[in-house]
């Protein structure tokens, strides 16, 4: 079962009822709430399970053969080796494990770091990176470190990692930006409150600072971790100047 729909007296025990249907955990499964429910209604949610890296991969890359020396060998049998040589990084073990699944099917393929606002980017660089910078396998590799980050790196700072291949960190704002805009507009001809899908704090920080010239919508963020979303919403002022009243969807 690839993906579920289930509902429950609130999002968070509609959720939890889907994730014990498909014997999955929250990290493994991509969230959309189709109701947030109310008085006389139930919420409802669809969860799909979120592709591993290795079924991506293996995908977009059945021909690609696989080193399987005894160098590449050594390398899997202590992926992170290098980690425990620096615990004060606190993204180090993460960065070890990403770097390691680079080498073993691209070894001219490899991961930097850096800080970006309450972020982590890591970037990956090298001769065939492109071959990792389709939306999903970044988006699987994102999952899979993260989960990794969490269960090794106890600090209280931990940041959200983000990765990027090549331009795919402008792709993907450019994106966000046309879809905060088109929600923009649709708000204004609607007079309704449009909710874009859940994301991450620094994908919504980025659609706050698109929004924040607009001074005929307001933008907020409502939900918890990590289906967070924000909703888009036409202001006082446009309201008052319509004579419109906005509905939520």
């Amino acid at each position: 079962m690839e993906s579920v729909e289930s509902v429950g007296k609130s999002v968070q025990e509609a959720i939890d009822k889907g994730l014990q249907e498909l014997g999955l955990n929250l990290d493994d499964v991509k969230v959309e709430v189709l109701s947030e429910g109310g008085m006389f209604r139930s919420a409802k949610v669809r969860l799909t399970k979120n592709e591993s890296f290795a079924e991506l991969f293996a995908a977009t890359n059945a021909d690609a053969p696989i080193k399987k020396n005894e160098e590449s060998k050594k390398d899997e049998i202590a992926p992170c080796e290098s980690a425990s040589a620096a615990p004060q990084n606190g993204t180090m073990y993460s960065l070890g494990v990403l770097n390691k699944i680079l080498k073993m099917y691209k070894p001219t393929v490899y991961a930097t770091e850096r800080v970006q606002n309450k972020v982590v980017v890591f970037e990956i660089q090298g001769e065939g990176c492109e071959v990792f910078g389709n939306s999903d396998a970044v988006t699987a590799l994102q999952t899979l470190l993260n989960t990794i980050e969490r269960g090794h790196n106890k600090a209280n700072d931990l940041k959200r990692i983000i990765v990027n291949v090549g331009d795919y960190e402008k792709r993907r704002e450019a994106d966000l930006r046309a879809q905060a805009i088109k929600c923009a507009d649709e708000a204004i001809s609607s007079g309704k409150t449009i909710r874009m899908q859940p994301m991450n704090s620094f994908e919504r920080h980025l659609v706050h600072d698109f929004l924040i010239d607009r001074k005929d919508v307001v933008a907020e963020s409502f939900g918890v971790e990590p289906y967070r979303y924000i909703t888009i919403r036409p202001s006082a002022a446009e309201t008052t100047a319509t004579g419109a009243v906005p509905k939520s969807n």
